[in-house]
């Protein structure tokens, strides 16, 4: 269906009206990449490219700003943050001249994911904060990542690695029950994705199981397989603390080396997030109990 409407665009006479007509097509094609095929696929970072080019060339900030989001995102997904911050910057500038709250809250999510990337918790914090503002404000309900706004568990993760871990636990129980209520399947993926990686590093591993299986369930069945890579290895974290060290490991393991593989196309020295530290200890006790 996208290549026959790129087929009807080529039709069309040189101007802002073709370049917006494939521009729509394009932001069509980068959802539909980034579900099938990954955040940082080489499809998706082709399409994302473009978008930026044809935003430029139409000459609007909104329009560039919509593709300089998505770049970020890009950025953020596989794993190259400092760069990708100072993209956000940019984009913070550009929301602030267009006052469109909908921009501003998408332009601050971007900022504060990166920075967290980044190792700057507090000022991603205060990102996500901003976000949340202006995303009350926003006449749509949804990002332009493809996430809904009402989501908190993102909030809910960074609050736990800050230590605010009340505030963290409901915050992901609400934003977990929003989703499911939302009926929203690549939000929901996405929200039992983080409650699982809160779950194991809150060290409840029988939550972070239940929530990595049901993700994975999911996932299987509808091909999202971003949120099939995270849930499988969030499955082999749960199942190292619970004891089964050989079993979790080994999953780990695997998908850590298919994560590498599939979702971080260039030499970036990537892993997922947030991982090292507690495989490494269930590792280290696989030692010792051998010895």
């Amino acid at each position: 269906m996208i290549e026959g409407g790129l087929k009807l665009v080529d039709r069309l006479p040189d101007g802002n009206a073709r370049l917006r007509a494939e521009l729509a097509l394009r932001n069509v094609e980068n959802f539909v990449a980034f579900v099938l095929h990954g955040g940082s696929s080489p499809e998706r970072e082709r399409l994302v490219r473009r978008m930026c080019e044809l935003g430029d060339k139409i000459g609007e900030v909104e329009e560039l700003l919509r593709g300089l989001i998505t770049l970020c995102n890009l950025y953020f997904v596989r794993g190259d943050s400092a760069p990708g911050l100072e993209v956000a910057k940019r984009c913070l500038k550009l929301a602030g001249e267009i006052q469109d709250s909908g921009m501003i809250a998408d332009a601050h999510y971007s900022a504060g994911i990166l920075a967290c990337s980044c190792g700057n918790l507090r000022e991603g914090l205060s990102h996500f904060e901003a976000a949340a503002l202006h995303s009350s404000r926003a006449n749509r309900g949804m990002a332009l990542v493809g996430f809904m706004y009402s989501s908190s568990t993102d909030l809910a993760w960074l609050l736990q690695l800050l230590g605010r871990i009340n505030e963290a636990a409901k915050l992901s129980e609400e934003g977990l029950a929003h989703a499911r209520d939302s009926k929203h399947l690549f939000n929901l993926g996405h929200e039992l994705t983080l409650v699982g990686i809160i779950s194991n590093y809150r060290r409840q591993p029988e939550i972070g199981l239940k929530h990595a299986e049901q993700a994975i369930a999911l996932c299987e069945e509808n091909g999202f397989l971003l949120w099939l890579r995270w849930g499988q290895i969030n499955r082999g974290w749960a199942l190292a603390e619970l004891g089964q060290l050989d079993e979790g490991i080994a999953e780990w393991r695997l998908e850590s080396k298919a994560w590498r593989k599939w979702a971080v196309p260039r030499n970036c020295s990537s892993q997922p997030p947030g991982w090292l530290t507690p495989m490494q200890r269930s590792e280290g006790q696989q030692k010792a109990l051998r010895c």
